[in-house]
């Protein structure tokens, strides 16, 4: 099951992804993401409870469970402190990602901001494992890391087809603490 989830996409991902650490820089050289890390893959899980009976004829909910926000990428100048972190159980303000195009100015079309984290899981490999990852280009051992947040931000860029240019953006977040959202 585990190595299901984190199986990257064979071959380079179809946009650029980029996480910003609080407090660790990383080694981009990105224009608009120095000093962030580069994202080679990344899986998340939210998944219902759904009632396995009920008598109204339509299923019912439950609390929603958010699985790790799981991201790859290559052993940097971030991985002895997430390392040192995860060992701590060290929380971290914030991980930033941002998913960019791949031509032009690298627009950024979705941010995902996690707040209150702590490394819940690491896996640091070559590039065998987890399976899937053989297509991506790796020149060092691979991570895998599992954050675990107390909130989730999603922030989705609509982008002109035509241009490229911003049209707006589309927002909600998810309060794990109190359950709100919004």
């Amino acid at each position: 099951m585990l190595e299901n989830m984190l199986t990257a996409p064979s071959g380079k991902l179809p946009f650029d992804a980029y996480m910003e650490i609080a407090g660790m820089p990383g080694e981009s050289t990105e224009s608009k993401h120095k000093g962030w890390v580069e994202i080679k893959g990344y899986r998340h899980q939210v998944s219902q409870k759904i009632s396995a009976s009920f008598s109204s004829g339509a299923p019912t909910g439950g609390d929603a469970e958010h699985g790790f926000f799981w991201v790859c990428k290559e052993f940097d100048s971030t991985s002895p402190k997430l390392q040192l972190a995860l060992s701590k159980g060290d929380h971290i303000p914030d991980v930033k990602v941002d998913f960019c195009t791949q031509t032009g100015e690298k627009a950024t079309f979705l941010t995902i901001k996690l707040t209150d984290v702590v490394v819940g899981a690491l896996y640091t490999s070559d590039a065998s494992f987890p399976a899937g990852t053989e297509g991506i280009a790796f020149t060092k051992p691979c991570e895998w890391l599992g954050w675990a947040y107390s909130r989730i931000e999603w922030t989705y860029t609509i982008m002109d087809p035509k241009t490229g240019a911003s049209k707006g953006n589309v927002t909600s977040f998810w309060d794990r603490s109190d359950r709100t959202g919004g």
